[in-house]
């Protein structure tokens, strides 16, 4: 799926500006664009009429193996693009186009003024809108027991006795998983370089005045902009990689970089918690070492006594919740990852938590009361578009992040639990967190029939890495 913004088109208008809520659109859907071998596109979120057509949108039909791109089976083309681009589009135009200025200014009535550029973001293959989907159960309320089952990161008891119970239940998922989405042949199409063949595609199908790639990648997609550069280097413009991941560990398997500056992070929070003072950080106290000094007493103090969040018939839960030591340390990585976003809200927790107060958790990953969920729901095809926008497909990531491990990277259980060790060692806020990344590729066996194996290359044009 492709959601394309314009600079007639502008920026993310489509934003109620009064309550700053997505309207979403009244009749239209993703189901009602049929895939096409050519981009055509077509106006969509029209916001109730409130976005004036600014954005449009278009099925790309590709190959589902570019390996044997006369295959008659076809797929559409991290997280979502579009997700990002429909919430965050005008802050970016602001960034590229001509008419500079900062992002912090930007409102919807300037949004025309600030861009002659067009934005493109896409929801890679299996991933949001794009069909087949990465689908590893077929109802809802299965991925949902599934996940109630979770024991908690390792660390959750010192004495690592949770290793085996983790591994087991990493290799359990694996083949679920690789059962349910060979069923759709992403399985061994799946992996950096078929993402990159898919952009090419995009590129090729677009306009003919321009024949080469403009990328701006974050995170993953700073892979996704190396793989294409070095596959094909005659066919970039420009890419900008912006927050990278280090090439070497994501095709070595490493796991360290993503820690390399969590625990300088960690430290940043105790500090500027200070500084902002109590009336903006509800963690403050009298120094940085005596927030830290709070902030460990908490977690011990969860791994004793988790904080429960009593039943609400309005707001949720259904049932008592248990906020545990293994859920804030999970909370606690994504709050490192963006920081500036997440601290304000995750000191909220803390002082909460401090207080037997599980609420502003639960409300974090629950804005809206949960509907009750249906005992005889129908299952969810992977070949129909989801409605609406999802920020991700969570079942995604372990086949791109294992596809393009070399082979043979599958750890045994002693391996795990050594690797448990060294990354609680390289960080100890949150290695353990991050032991998810090794576990999901525990037990996995299907290799891409396509990838790109070759050495570095120098492009045409310029790459800037920040």
């Amino acid at each position: 799926m492709l959601l394309a913004m314009g600079a007639a088109l502008t920026a993310l208008s489509i934003l109620n500006v009064v309550s700053g809520q997505i309207v979403e659109a009244t009749d239209w859907s993703w189901a009602g664009i049929y895939p096409s071998r050519e981009l055509e596109w077509h106006k969509c979120f029209d916001c109730a009429g409130q976005c004036e057509g600014r954005l449009d949108c278009a099925r790309l039909d590709v190959p589902m193996d570019w390996s044997d791109p006369n295959d008659d089976r076809r797929v559409g083309a991290g997280g979502s693009g579009n997700y990002v681009l429909r919430l965050y589009g005008k802050y970016m135009q602001s960034v590229v186009g001509n008419n500079h200025v900062s992002p912090l200014t930007v409102s919807s009535r300037n949004a025309t003024e600030i861009s002659d550029q067009d934005l493109i973001s896409f929801d890679p293959r299996g991933v949001g809108a794009s069909t087949p989907r990465y689908q590893c159960f077929d109802h809802p309320s299965d991925k949902v027991t599934w996940d109630a089952q979770d024991p908690g990161t390792i660390d959750a008891d010192r004495s690592l006795s949770l290793g085996p119970l983790l591994y087991a239940r990493a290799k359990a998922y694996s083949s679920l998983c690789e059962r349910q989405v060979q069923k759709t042949g992403l399985a061994q199409n799946s992996g950096t370089a078929y993402v990159a063949r898919d952009m090419l595609e995009i590129v090729n199908k677009g306009d003919p005045a321009f024949p080469d790639l403009k990328f701006w990648g974050f995170s993953y997609g700073t892979i996704i902009g190396g793989v294409f550069a070095a596959m094909f280097p005659n066919r970039v413009e420009r890419i900008l990689s912006d927050a990278n991941a280090s090439y070497l560990e994501w095709f070595r398997g490493g796991e360290r970089q993503f820690l390399d500056s969590a625990e300088d992070v960690m430290n940043a929070f105790y500090s500027y918690c200070h500084k902002a003072g109590s009336e903006r950080c509800e963690f403050f106290d009298e120094s940085p070492a005596a927030i830290e000094n709070r902030f460990h007493t908490l977690f011990e103090t969860l791994r004793r006594e988790p904080v429960v969040v009593k039943p609400n018939r309005c707001t949720g839960p259904a049932v008592p919740e248990l906020i545990t030591y293994a859920k804030l340390k999970m909370h606690l990585r994504e709050a490192l990852y963006q920081p500036y976003y997440g601290w304000p809200y995750f000191a909220k927790i803390l002082a909460a938590l401090e207080r037997g107060d599980g609420r502003p958790f639960y409300a974090f990953y629950h804005p809206t009361p949960q509907a009750p969920a249906e005992s005889c729901e129908a299952p969810v095809s992977p070949f129909e578009p989801l409605e609406g926008m999802t920020p991700s497909t969570p079942d995604a990531y372990p086949f791109m992040r294992c596809a393009d491990r070399p082979q043979g990277s599958n750890h045994t259980l002693e391996e795990f639990v050594q690797n448990a060790r060294d990354l609680m060692d390289w960080s100890p806020s949150v290695g353990a967190a991050n032991l998810d990344n090794i576990l999901r590729c525990v037990g996995r066996t299907t290799e891409p029939n396509y990838s790109y194996n070759g050495r570095a290359v120098t492009v045409s044009r310029r790459l800037l890495v920040d």
